[in-house]
């Protein structure tokens, strides 16, 4: 069980809009935000399987 965490890369963040969502009210404001106010967004793995989400503002 190996566990990595690192940035997301751009060409990721489209898959990991509806893991997003589950902490978000509407998807308009969840891509706002991430155009507007994110300035990263970090994935958590273990092996190759994503288990968690984090954004930095």
């Amino acid at each position: 069980m190996a566990i990595a965490i690192r940035q997301a890369r751009d060409d990721e963040l489209e898959a990991l809009i509806p893991i997003l969502l589950l902490a978000e009210q509407s998807e308009r404001a969840l891509r706002w935000g991430l155009a507007n106010l994110v300035d990263a967004v970090y994935r958590m793995d273990d092996s190759e399987h994503l288990v968690g989400l984090v954004q930095q503002p």
